[in-house]
């Protein structure tokens, strides 16, 4: 993925030892989030996520956010009927205990991943059965647009022989395809991988996330954020992923502008997000309230208090970095800044303000702060607000609840598509209760979204976001920059389509 870099000159003074004492190159990565156990068929989460590509390839993965899906250990694939594709791998992929992995092991992986329930991109598929020894057939259950594609890019290649080998379902003992190995297990603190003698693929048919420009990478479980930039400050990692602004200028004594650091910027696939509750338990349900509240709200204003200004405001629902996100979007905002038009439309919706609304979010400070900016635009119209910041897991409780909130605040966020993140949020076929987040049911959204979900054409797509925005059921607030702060060692950052780096890809000082 493409980054803007911000580079500082060096002094030797700063500059991280990036050798081990047998003369090994090393980076060492600081994360937030604890992987725990490197089991392939094991739910995800971000220490996962930071980690598990190291050591685990897919079958094909998407070169950055909204970017092609190439082939890493499948060679190629065909689609041969409405629901049903052949695929190939090479033919000479083992992994780094020598297994040959083939079809078998192919089929093993997929339906293993299938059978945990830990992966939602494998209820969409059926059936999985070899052909021969190098392809198999998978049979889906939905044509949606990119979601064989998902498929491929969720799996975790293993060998059937490696696995049943292994004492602990690979918890501590992971055998993946890539060109490492995991050398140093421990627990709650620290994980390091090593480069293998050979990889199976030559440089000639490497993905973006292939190379192996290191000989050595350690991971670092550090849970507190300010204990991470003091370990950045101290050398003590090399490479801190997804801060803010304000975390980004913290490092070194002068910030992240000191000599020794190099910052990489990137606009954030996770958006920001407004829902209002549309169902009868709030007032809310009225239409003409709800287009009120976001002709109150400066969106920019919300970029320069709760994100420094480093943000980009949002013209849809999601982020601007995907294939079917239309520029068009950007010249024809729905709800700009607009206090007298807003209270001319609370005015129509007959809304008493005596009634305060209730904001619920969870504790994450950006969203915070939006609550509390909300709060004062609000109140230029007379509406008064309740902001109610609860914990994740009462969060998650909460906006599944009716009655819980007037106004949600929240993030989504994709890797392909911007109609995956719309499909995810408002398609009611997705929610048991018949309705949708937004806790209202609208049969014409519903119909724009599944003629999405089957082509995402620039008619489809334009025809569903008149549709969410005119009735001002949900918005996207802005997407922020992510900043990765790195020691100068570090000469580019490897982006994933999570946006998490691929540090055996980056680029180093020793390259």
């Amino acid at each position: 993925a493409s980054s803007s870099t911000t580079e500082q000159a060096s002094s030797s003074q700063a500059t991280a030892q990036t050798t081990t004492a047998d003369g090994k190159s090393v980076i060492r990565v600081g994360i937030g989030s604890d992987p725990a156990s490197f089991g392939p068929f094991e739910a995800g989460g971000n220490g996962k996520n930071a980690t598990f590509r190291t050591i685990y390839e897919p079958l094909a993965e998407y070169q950055g956010v909204g970017g092609e899906c190439k082939a890493v250990v499948a060679k190629s694939w065909e689609k041969v009927g409405d629901m049903t594709y052949h695929l190939t791998i090479w033919d000479n992929v083992y992994d780094t205990a020598g297994n040959h992995f083939t079809a078998d092991d192919v089929v093993f992986v997929c339906n293993s991943m299938k059978e945990t329930g830990n992966f939602v991109d494998f209820r969409y598929m059926d059936t999985c059965t070899k052909i021969d020894d190098y392809t198999v057939e998978l049979v889906m259950n939905s044509d949606i647009i990119g979601q064989f594609e998902k498929l491929l890019q969720a799996t975790r290649c293993v060998t059937k022989a490696a696995y049943e080998a292994s004492s602990d379902q690979m918890a501590t003992t992971p055998v993946g395809t890539t060109a490492y190995v995991l050398t140093d297990y421990i627990s709650g603190s620290e994980y390091a991988f090593e480069k293998a003698d050979s990889y199976w693929q030559s440089e000639d048919n490497f993905t973006d996330y292939q190379y192996a420009n290191v000989d050595r990478i350690e991971y670092y479980y550090i849970p507190e954020d300010s204990q991470l930039a003091i370990a950045l400050e101290s050398n003590t990692v090399h490479m801190l992923n997804d801060l803010s602004y304000p975390e980004s200028q913290r490092p070194g004594e002068g910030g992240a502008n000191a000599d020794g650091f190099t910052v990489f910027e990137n606009l954030q696939n996770l958006s920001q997000v407004l829902f209002f509750q549309c169902s009868d338990n709030s007032p809310c349900s009225n239409e003409k309230l709800r287009q009120a509240i976001l002709y109150a709200i400066d969106f920019q204003g919300l970029v320069d208090g709760a994100a420094n200004g480093q943000a980009t405001v949002c013209s849809t629902f999601g982020g601007n970095m995907f294939s079917d996100y239309d520029p068009a979007w950007e010249e024809n905002s729905y709800y700009t800044y607009d206090v007298e038009k807003a209270k001319t439309l609370l005015a129509e919706s007959g809304f008493d303000t005596a009634t305060p609304l209730r904001i619920v979010l969870n504790g994450n400070a950006i969203r915070k702060s939006i609550a509390q900016i909300m709060q004062g635009y609000l109140a230029q119209i007379g509406i008064t607000v309740e902001i109610n910041s609860y914990e994740d897991s009462l969060f998650n409780t909460y906006k599944s609840d009716e009655t819980a909130y007037d106004i949600l605040l929240d993030n989504c966020g994709g890797s392909d598509y911007l109609m995956t993140i719309w499909r995810g949020k408002f398609d009611a076929k997705a929610y048991s209760t018949g309705g949708t987040l937004y806790g209202g049911y609208d049969d014409e959204l519903q119909s724009l979204m599944e003629a999405c979900e089957k082509d995402n054409s620039k008619a489809n797509m334009d025809a569903f976001q008149d549709c969410l925005y005119s009735h001002a059921y949900a918005v996207g607030l802005f997407n922020a920059q992510m900043y990765t702060v790195c020691r100068d060692s570090v000469k580019s950052i490897s982006m994933d389509g999570k946006q998490f780096p691929c540090v055996a890809s980056c680029t180093y000082s020793w390259n």
